[in-house]
């Protein structure tokens, strides 16, 4: 009985980041052992503070009935419970009191790029593993920025402007925006890719123009303030980085401080893949070869739910051994990515906080939006 329940309930398990205790998930599937409704999802939650964040939660159109330390809150009990695409939320029917409140956390993106894919991001972002390599995405980066930023109002301000890097990794779009004028801070929360970048600020005698913050971008403004930046001229947050935030509720705070950061003529340059469901792909076409050698293979795979995409990474190396005998050596990870629609959604969310759209083309299967501050 105890194996056919850890079965039943193994992609359902949630774990509790903040406050103590722990919470699980009982899925419909589980309706022979539990007896419980097929039209109910539960959550069994154990002195929880009353805000808390979770690992995902399975997203269903059901009811839900949450228990607190045997007491039950639903429905029938005088209780509503409402669900969006990044919360849950428990209140009094009769009185609207909130009692409880779930917020949805995405996967670990930090311990994904230090476990795994910041040993292949170069390789597969510049589309090559030498210097030439990385140079020649720079060149291609720098020539798509000075292309954009030229039509501005302000021209980007780059002689001597600041410009922010969002997630720089290991400094393809920081490294060229200095190279152009720019004093960039660049941050990311992945230290490894942050050495690297130094690395290529050395080769490229741009040290000084850079100062690299390790760290999560929504509190790029307290980086700023740090640097003794009162404002800055340019952001950019590229390659799907806007994917990696937790919810869109997350996506329109940064996209509002990004904002209020600029000055007046500034501009705001993204790029993102459109994850929604029309460019969804089927069955095998979720296996995707992303880049490889011959000691190494990268493909990833992909599973879509309706608010993110669940993106696993896989690499295999090959490994020789001090004997002379070689073997493949697999290792995987994975991490979630919004699903954000270039136009529809991101576009709108930035004329909402008051950028007006500049360009917006696609490059390479990613669209590229450039706004700029009045």
């Amino acid at each position: 009985m105890l194996k056919r329940l850890a079965t039943t309930l193994k992609r359902a398990v949630l774990k509790v980041t903040q406050g103590v205790g722990h919470a699980s998930v009982l899925r419909e599937e589980a309706e022979h052992l539990l007896q419980v409704s097929d039209s109910e999802f539960i959550i069994s939650i154990f002195h929880l503070p009353p805000t808390f964040e979770v690992w995902d939660y399975n997203h269903t159109e059901a009811p839900l009935r949450i228990v607190q330390d045997s007491r039950t809150y639903s429905a029938d009990s005088g209780f509503l419970v409402e669900r969006s695409a990044d919360l849950l939320k428990v209140s009094e029917a009769s009185s609207g009191l909130v009692v409880l409140t779930l917020k949805k956390k995405m996967g670990d993106v930090k311990r994904h790029y230090d476990d795994l894919l910041s040993d292949v991001y170069t390789w597969y972002a510049a589309g090559g593993r030498t210097t030439a390599d990385y140079d020649a995405r720079c060149d291609q980066y720098k020539e798509y920025f000075a292309s954009v930023l030229q039509a501005t109002p302000g021209g980007g301000n780059k002689n001597g402007g600041v410009a922010v890097d969002l997630g720089c990794g290991s400094g393809l779009q920081s490294i060229p925006l200095s190279v152009m004028g720019y004093n960039v801070v660049s941050i990311d929360l992945c230290d490894r890719l942050l050495q690297e970048l130094q690395r290529h600020a050395e080769r490229h005698s741009v040290t000084s123009r850079i100062r690299p913050f390790s760290g999560d971008i929504m509190q790029f403004q307290t980086y700023l303030r740090e640097a003794s930046i009162p404002e800055i001229n340019l952001a950019v947050c590229m390659v799907d980085t806007i994917l990696h935030l937790p919810s869109k509720e997350h996506v329109r705070l940064l996209f509002s401080n990004v904002f209020s950061s600029l000055a007046s003529g500034g501009s705001f340059i993204l790029s993102l893949r459109n994850l929604t469901a029309e460019c969804e792909l089927k069955n095998e076409s979720r296996f995707l070869p992303v880049c490889s050698c011959e000691t190494k293979i990268f493909t990833c795979f992909l599973e879509y739910f309706p608010d993110y995409v669940n993106v696993h990474d896989l690499i295999h190396e090959l490994v020789s051994e001090p004997d002379g005998t070689k073997h493949w050596v697999q290792k995987c990870s994975s991490y979630h990515k919004l699903r954000l629609h270039p136009t529809a959604e991101v576009i709108e969310m930035l004329k909402a906080v008051g950028f007006s759209i500049s360009d917006h083309r696609v490059i390479r299967g990613m669209s590229h939006i450039c706004a700029t501050k009045p």
